[in-house]
């Protein structure tokens, strides 16, 4: 899995890259192809925008996931190194020798700065900061406030694990809960695609035809190229749109939705080639 940190700045400058090269795509394909309106250009301008973004958000995401998913372990950890008589900071040096992980790197260079002579506390914000998700600032926070109030803190450490542990589970049973959501999102995308192609053929292009047959009787100013590319623009709309709504309902990010949009783009760029002519 594609598992990384991206930092915004790295992300911004995706984006901006992106937006570029998508600009430059549409161009070269519209030269390829001889027509400024062409569809295939719009398809592969997008897909050119949308792949780049897409895998970041995704990579820097799951680095995110599996940092928080391994905090409580290492919770749990410091808790039991405590269970020997280990004060705090020797019990999380001792603790970083396990394999956490994308969060194994992260609580070395914590220990490091402490051992270079940096504040206990401020060297736990700057490891919150780093990581930058609420699971690490609760956990910076909750040993800031156990370091400075010594004693044995073995339960409390323990009962916070455990408590992550059922948040982690109770977020996992409402991400499954919204998958039916996202397969409606889905469903009214395909249905959209259906009704689309059995009214190109069954009313829009015999209505062409007639309009050849009987010159003067119908008078359709647009063409059927036209018409389809209008009908492509509103899939695309549809499915870039639908594809954020499903990633902000599914995993509570709008911008990981953007996967989604590119299968959607993928399904109807091919129903449009394959049945529907003009594109």
């Amino acid at each position: 899995m594609l598992t990384f940190k991206v930092s915004q700045k790295i992300r911004l400058i995706v984006a901006a890259t992106s937006t570029i090269m998508a600009c430059v795509t549409y161009i070269f394909v519209a030269g390829l192809t001889g027509n400024t309106m062409s569809n295939d250009a719009l398809f592969a301008a997008l897909l050119t925008l949308i792949i780049p973004i897409a895998l970041t958000e995704h990579a820097n995401e799951s680095w995110k996931d599996a940092v928080d998913r391994a905090i409580p372990r290492f919770v749990s950890s410091i808790s039991g190194a405590q269970d020997v008589g280990m004060t705090l900071p020797r019990a999380i040096e001792e603790s970083t020798k396990q394999d956490y992980g994308p969060l194994t790197a992260e609580v070395k260079k914590f220990v490091a700065q402490v051992g270079w002579g940096l504040p206990f506390e401020e060297a736990l914000a700057r490891l919150a900061k780093r990581i930058g998700t609420l699971t690490a600032r609760r956990f910076s926070v909750l040993i800031g406030e156990a370091s400075k109030a010594g004693g044995d803190i073995r339960l409390a450490l323990k009962n916070t694990a455990d408590f992550m542990t059922e948040l982690f589970e109770i977020e996992e049973e409402r991400k499954k809960q919204m998958k039916a959501y996202i397969v409606i999102i889905y469903m009214g995308f395909f249905i959209f695609l259906f009704t689309i192609a059995i009214l190109t053929s069954s009313f829009f292009i015999p209505l062409t035809g007639l309009q050849s047959a009987l010159p003067g009787v119908l008078n359709v100013e647009m063409s059927m190229p036209e018409l389809i590319r209008i009908f492509f623009h509103m899939m695309v709309i549809q499915a870039v749109l639908g594809g954020l709504v499903a990633g902000k309902m599914g995993e509570g990010k709008t911008l990981l939705g953007l996967k989604h949009s590119l299968i959607m783009l993928t399904l109807g760029y091919i129903v449009f080639k394959m049945f529907l002519p003009g594109v």
